[in-house]
């Protein structure tokens, strides 16, 4: 990939959704074909009959892409927190998979379901991709995970979770194909079976796309965005674009994540608004 020059035109998008994340599906996919150049949004769903459509709208069921007896499978292994984390775990393989599918036809863009896009987003910069960094601080979890799975230590020492990763097709089936291969199973079994912390979240797609990508020599850079997280306690779960863009005017996109609406998270959530839109303004001044 050194070297390669990168163009984009249109953009595929490929998002997951399940369980409550549906209520704001609509705003998501409003978001997203209003403010992209969007050529198809890929849903992955368990529920295609809740999952509005329109002509950039394509449902899919996960099951198209994972069969049942590998999810029953993964079930079984002993992960820390399982089964209650397996959905956030397989949610994550299923991002992932889509690369492998007839539906993905090049580089596409992974978008969180609980994630409002409030201005138009650059994906490319000079011919490289763009990397987002993180809001918080870096889970060493994900990099214990990498290295016991690929057996080289992650370059990239800060957060990449940003709700979002723009993942060019041929490194992602490398990444999938490299693990598959060295251990002769699917390679969500093998990503599972290397989580062996305590911890809730012990593996990222995100974090393992980004440092594989750079070994891989993928012309990129990595920046900072204007985005906030908990923007649920600030404006409720379910608010409208215009309730999010009047509070969220300086943000590229939010999340609204359902745990936000819980008392001590909105409380966290209102003083991490205070130093966001504190830090906007010192920012423009200085």
């Amino acid at each position: 990939m050194q070297g390669e020059i990168v163009k984009m035109n249109t953009i595929d998008v490929v998002t997951v959704v399940a369980g409550i994340d549906l209520k704001n599906i609509q705003l998501v996919l409003d978001s997203l074909t209003n403010r992209l150049n969007v050529n198809k949004v890929f849903v992955i769903t368990n529920a295609v009959e809740k999952v509005p459509r329109s002509e950039s709208v394509v449902v899919i069921d996960e099951k198209e892409l994972i069969s049942t007896s590998d999810i029953n499978k993964m079930k079984n292994i002993p992960v820390a927190y399982f089964p209650t984390r397996f959905g956030w775990y397989y949610q994550q393989f299923l991002k992932m998979q889509f690369a492998k599918s007839t539906y993905c036809q090049g580089d596409y863009l992974i978008w969180d379901a609980d994630t409002v896009l409030l201005k138009p987003l650059d994906l490319i910069e000079e011919g490289k991709y763009i990397f987002t960094v993180g809001k918080e601080k870096l889970n060493k979890d994900y990099h214990i995970t990498y290295e016991r799975l690929l057996g080289n230590e992650p370059k990239v020492k800060s957060s990449m979770i940003s709700q979002h990763l723009f993942v060019n097709k041929k490194i992602m089936v490398a990444l999938i194909d490299e693990i598959t291969d060295k251990y002769n199973q699917p390679f969500y079994f093998s990503i599972l079976e290397n989580c062996i912390g305590s911890g809730k979240s012990l593996f990222s797609e995100y974090e393992t796309y980004v440092n594989y990508a750079i070994e891989q020599k993928l012309p990129h850079v990595i920046k900072e965005r204007v985005w906030f997280r908990n923007a649920a306690a600030i404006v409720g779960y379910t608010p409208s674009d215009k309730t999010l863009k009047r509070f969220f005017y300086m943000a590229d996109f939010i999340a609204l994540e359902k745990f936000d609406i819980r008392f001590t998270r909105k409380c966290k959530g209102l003083l991490m608004y205070s130093k966001f839109i504190l830090s906007y303004f010192l920012g423009r001044k200085s």
